[in-house]
């Protein structure tokens, strides 16, 4: 799914090089992977509480914030998300104003949150169609993380935010690729992320949700569509990661181990209490399209007589044009049913 696919690449995280006090991290990320985004800011204020100063609070608070608008598909959290991205920069800032004072690895482990902390503003920017500010920072954290491994090669994180943007840069302003300013870096905007995948750091999941969705862009199905697997295997009750391992299969033309994501995404949906009501629609949508696609055409009239009843009783963006969508494809579906089922 499009909205979660540049969603990690806004989760990007420390190095391995973390003390055991800090498992609260692993524990805040583990929870906003599943959507349990609850969970994940009590253990942020808890931590907050306990230190103020603490930038890496700061920012996964405003990493777990930004995941929930994304997946709600709203702007509640805009003003707590911008006022945690200014709290992180300023601490971190602070910070570098003696970097003599401090080790390398502690120099580019600062750089890198400050980085971070500016690609979370560049994709909030960009979500809300500022589009100028949004290009300034990201190109402004792809600078920092560089200079984060120039001083600590071993930082693997930070290649996943310097391979994503890499990749992005050109895939999404192709329109204007032939300037000689934006070159073609996609294949090794691709070997940076293998490489933080390759080091098992905290972000490999994340680094491969991210390489997924970039395999599906780059054409590479079959590849998207191994790594789609290796996502689920890992995170089975991740509703994230089923939406890009189905959308995977899907790309893949494999529309049986599609049907078989979308009805496992369809199904955590439905014991979610929280779900995203559009998400619901979406994956019925996808989930009937891929049953057409396998030529299951019962399954897939059923499926949207289903769909529709409940579309009904749900608030949804769009809900006519997606009772037409459900229609049609039972239209399409009406020919190839058995005659007692028409």
């Amino acid at each position: 799914m499009r909205i979660c696919s540049l969603l990690f690449y806004c989760l990007l995280t420390l190095t391995n090089q973390l003390i055991a006090s800090d498992v609260w991290i692993d524990s805040t990320i583990e929870y906003t992977i599943n959507t349990r985004f609850d969970e994940a800011l009590a253990l942020i204020e808890a931590q907050l509480k306990n230190n103020p100063a603490d930038y890496r609070a700061h920012f996964y608070l405003a990493a777990t914030l930004n995941s929930r608008m994304i997946h709600f598909e709203n702007q509640d959290d805009a003003g707590l998300f911008e006022e945690s991205i200014d709290s992180t920069i300023r601490i971190v800032e602070e910070h570098l104003s003696s970097p003599s004072a401090m080790t390398a690895s502690v120099h580019a482990e600062l750089l890198f949150y400050l980085a971070s902390a500016y690609g979370y503003l560049a994709y909030f920017q960009g979500r809300s169609g500022k589009w100028l500010p949004a290009l300034s920072n990201g190109i402004k954290a792809n600078n920092l993380f560089n200079e984060a491994v120039d001083i600590d090669s071993t930082m693997y994180d930070a290649y996943l935010g310097i391979g994503t943007f890499r990749y992005w840069r050109y895939s999404k302003l192709s329109f204007i690729s032939w300037l000689p300013f934006i070159p073609d870096d996609r294949d090794e905007g691709i070997d940076l992320i293998r490489k933080c995948i390759a080091h098992q750091t905290r972000s490999q999941y994340l680094a491969l949700h991210q390489l997924t969705y970039i395999l599906i862009d780059y054409g590479d199905t079959m590849a998207a569509a191994e790594t789609g697997k290796l996502l689920v295997r890992r995170y089975p009750e991740s509703q994230f990661m089923w939406w890009a391992a189905a959308r995977a299969y899907e790309k893949n033309k494999d529309y049986l181990q599609a049907v078989t994501a979308y009805n496992q995404l369809l199904e955590l949906l439905d014991q979610d209490p929280k779900a995203n009501p559009n998400h619901i629609v979406k994956c019925g949508l996808k989930l009937a399209e891929a049953y057409q696609q396998a030529g299951e055409y019962v399954r897939c009239y059923a499926l949207c007589e289903k769909l529709i009843d409940r579309i009904e009783s749900l608030n949804v963006s769009e809900k006519k044009d997606r009772l037409t969508n459900f229609t049609d494809i039972m239209e399409t579906c009406r020919e190839y049913l058995p005659p007692a089922s028409r």
